[in-house]
């Protein structure tokens, strides 16, 4: 039995390492600054965004501003920075609203002040997240081109943070990452490693792999966080891939493998994942197993039973034989205890024999079964199948 993400890789929630895509290093905000202390302590500081064996240093900095302007900027709102920009990272209007209830009533007040705030937090957070973007997707086209390839966009970008900076010092160091990246991209190209301070890597596939999937997701979070008002989009997201379309306000984040069901077959999985909140995930899973199911309506079930055994799954009620949208489906509500910590989780498995495989629908909450089962319903009615 294939395609399944087996449980047990839960979110980090907020004060946590937060997994392999995001990590801040060396940060020293005061809790009250003006805006040149602004320019100078974060010109000087360096987000580094840790991918397994490698790291790559991103300067931020803002634009000058009159010294008597002054706003907050806090370590909880650093903390909830970390949460919405992580890889498996998340936002909600009340994660949204403690960020910017943090900030100075009497400059958000000022239109000309909260301007400053905003503008800010662009150059400094949202800026750096279309970089790091940008810089793997550079990293993308130069691998498959083996020659190096900036995209515009990363040109672009680099610039903007470099017109920004006037202090000397913060200028030649930020130059100095800015040439990491460019280097990180003509190790791509060429397939020779690079020099770290933690030794010599080598720009792979498999390191590509890992950073792509949350890079969109990372960058629509933060656009949302930086932006004093909640009005978040609903998007409709085609998947290709997976052969769905899903509308939401946050894209979900795409992982493919291959999985070894024997000797002789091989199928293939493409996993789509969306972390909704701290204890709250979607996931809808296809997996192609180049070949018809056979007895589809007994099938699913038995696929269904197979999950909550080798997981170690509760079953909390018979699993459910039913037609969805015309398919042959099966669906069943598990509990699922780990590391003392207990979720529910609400899964159907559907036949998709036109494609020749299946597909599953899950919902994980930590708070209940009847809110596992509102957000697989939630999920259903978001998800239209295409070609």
């Amino acid at each position: 039995m294939t395609g399944y993400a087996k449980h047990g890789e839960r979110h980090h929630g907020r004060g946590e390492s937060g997994g392999s895509l995001l990590l801040l290093l060396d940060l020293r905000f005061p809790s009250q600054f003006s805006g040149k202390q602004l320019k100078d302590s974060l010109m000087k500081k360096i987000f580094s965004r840790i991918i397994p064996m490698a790291i790559i240093a991103i300067f931020t900095t803002t634009p000058s501003t009159s010294h008597a302007e002054k706003f907050m900027i806090t370590y909880e709102q650093l903390d909830i920075y970390n949460t919405v920009s992580a890889e498996d990272g998340y936002i909600t209007k009340e994660l949204h609203d403690e960020f910017w209830s943090m900030m100075p009533k009497e400059e958000m007040n000022d239109p000309e002040k909260r301007k400053i705030i905003i503008s800010s937090l662009e150059t400094t957070l949202l800026l750096r997240e279309r970089l790091q973007k940008e810089l793997w997707n550079s990293i993308k086209a130069s691998m498959a081109k083996k020659k190096v390839v900036q995209t515009p966009d990363y040109k672009q970008v680099q610039s903007a943070f470099l017109a920004s900076v006037t202090d000397p010092a913060a200028k030649r160091d930020m130059e100095q990452r800015m040439a990491f990246n460019d280097a990180m991209i003509k190790a791509a190209a060429t397939g020779m490693p690079i020099e770290t301070p933690k030794g010599p890597i080598s720009i792979t596939p498999g390191l590509l792999a890992k950073a792509l999937p949350g890079l969109d997701a990372s960058l629509v979070r933060t656009q949302l966080l930086v932006s004093p008002d909640w009005s978040p989009p609903m998007l409709k997201i085609p998947y290709p891939g997976a052969h769905v379309a899903i509308t939401s306000i946050i894209p979900f984040r795409t992982r493919q493998n291959v999985d070894i069901g024997s000797a002789d077959h091989l199928a293939t999985s493409v996993i789509l994942e969306n972390t909704v909140s701290e204890d709250r995930t979607l996931t809808v899973s296809y997996t192609n197993e180049g070949q018809p199911m056979k007895n589809p309506e007994a099938m699913t079930a038995q696929i269904l039973t197979s999950v909550s055994e080798e997981n170690g799954f509760s079953l909390l009620a018979p699993i459910s034989k039913e037609r969805w949208r015309g398919l042959h489906s099966a669906k069943g509500i598990f509990k699922i205890t780990s590391h003392d910590t207990t979720s529910f989780m609400s899964l159907r498995l559907v036949d998709l024999p036109h494609h020749t495989g299946y597909m599953y629908l899950t919902a994980e909450s930590g708070l209940s079964t009847d809110d596992a089962s509102q957000m697989l319903k939630s999920l259903e009615e978001s998800l239209q199948f295409i070609d």
